[in-house]
């Protein structure tokens, strides 16, 4: 009985993670051995019983979700990610490859930068304190040094797209 359940565990599964949190973008991946080990320890026998006496699936399953929050803010993030893609709005374009991009500079590259970072444009396009403070935001957010300078590292997570960080964090969601 417990083979028979556990062939059809990934497909209840989806569908109550589909129900719960509203994500279909290409389902989110299953690892059966997380879900054996959930069965195993939310004791297999107990958990037909209660499927035999008509408790939803998706009830019962609602306690197998892992309770680490790092798995439920890349829930989250991928939601928000899947929203605004939904939404038809583009990655705005990459910044351009080149030197350093500091408070005071201006050109292309910081009207590039701005647009990125979704900060409106200023009267005068130059790399100012709001362009700054958004950048100094991004970096804290991504785990870099936070300087407020457009280096090499600052620039390869700017230009990174919606469907690059969606697939990145269905590579994480695997690890649970």
């Amino acid at each position: 009985i417990l083979t028979a359940l556990s062939a059809t565990m990934p497909d209840i599964w989806k569908e109550a993670h589909r129900m719960k949190y509203n994500i279909r973008i290409h389902e989110l991946p299953v690892d059966l051995a997380i879900i054996e080990r959930a069965l195993t320890e939310a004791d297999p026998a107990a958990l037909l019983g209660q499927l035999a006496a008509g408790v939803p699936p998706a009830f019962l399953l609602d306690g197998l979700w892992p309770s680490a929050t790092e798995y439920w803010r890349l829930i989250e993030e991928k939601r928000r990610l899947v929203a605004r893609s939904g939404r038809g709005t583009p990655n705005p374009p990459p910044v351009s490859g080149g030197p350093l991009i500091r408070p005071g500079d201006q050109g292309p590259r910081v009207i590039e930068l701005r647009a990125r970072l979704g900060v409106p444009p200023a009267e005068e396009l130059h790399y100012d304190q709001g362009l700054e403070a958004a950048v100094r935001q991004f970096q804290q957010d991504e785990g870099l040094t936070v300087d407020g300078i457009v280096g090499q590292n600052t620039l390869e997570l700017l230009n990174i797209t919606d469907a690059s960080r969606i697939a990145r964090i269905d590579i994480n969601l695997e690890r649970w």
